[in-house]
């Protein structure tokens, strides 16, 4: 968690005090914070909702972790469901075309980790099954850690556009729920705009396997 989720959270452990009959006060607020930011908040907010499910009292920190780490078994379940869908997003949209998820830790690994949505250009199957186990641990590490990206992801058309300086008008194709990309897109517009660490695509760049091979080698 960031200082940004304060609020979300101390929402969510009043919630859980409240239905626990207890009173919390802003110094233990704090305290439970310190403790539990290095989840992300949607990992707090689950932890919680389980401690409220389970737990006979209200929880200790340490109890909040426990059940917050009780769920990663569904984070690593999440994340090979998220590398499948980026590989249907690859073969049904293409990365001509701009994107944005609809989860912003799959957005985070796509830009932070293989180098932006133009990276996956025509792929290859033999690469599917490692590209499937190299984003599945990212995303999870990532979800840990609470990073994540609100913007979309360029595709090779407005980066090529960029480059040659003209105006990019198409909209990116949007992969998951339009109404939870629209809460990110507003959660963007206060965050800096991301852009790809390289300003072209390069042509050469043809499958996940070379992606992945280019990776290995420190290409990124």
């Amino acid at each position: 968690m960031s200082e940004r989720d304060k609020s979300r959270f101390a929402a969510a452990l009043m919630a859980a005090a409240a239905v626990f009959e207890r009173t919390v006060t802003p110094q233990v607020t704090e305290i439970y914070f310190r403790v539990l930011e290095r989840f992300s908040i949607e990992e707090v907010e689950r932890g919680i909702s389980t401690a409220c499910a389970t737990l006979k009292f209200f929880p200790k920190p340490v109890e909040l972790v426990d059940c917050i780490i009780g769920g990663q078994v569904a984070l690593e379940d999440r994340a090979h469901l998220e590398a499948t869908r980026v590989l249907t997003a690859i073969k049904e949209v293409g990365t001509y075309e701009s994107v944005h998820f609809d989860d912003p830790v799959t957005q985070a690994v796509i830009a932070q980790h293989f180098g932006g949505w133009h990276r996956f250009a025509e792929m290859r199957e033999d690469g599917e099954k490692w590209f499937i186990k190299d984003f599945a641990k990212a995303y999870a590490s990532f979800a840990r850690a609470g990073i994540k990206q609100n913007s979309a992801l360029p595709g090779r058309a407005e980066i090529e556009n960029n480059f040659r300086g003209y105006e990019h008008r198409g909209r990116p194709a949007i992969i998951g729920n339009p109404e939870t990309v629209g809460r990110m897109l507003e959660v963007a517009k206060s965050e800096p705009k991301r852009l790809p660490a390289i300003t072209r695509v390069e042509p050469g760049l043809r499958s996940i396997g070379e992606i992945l091979g280019r990776k290995s080698e420190g290409g990124f």
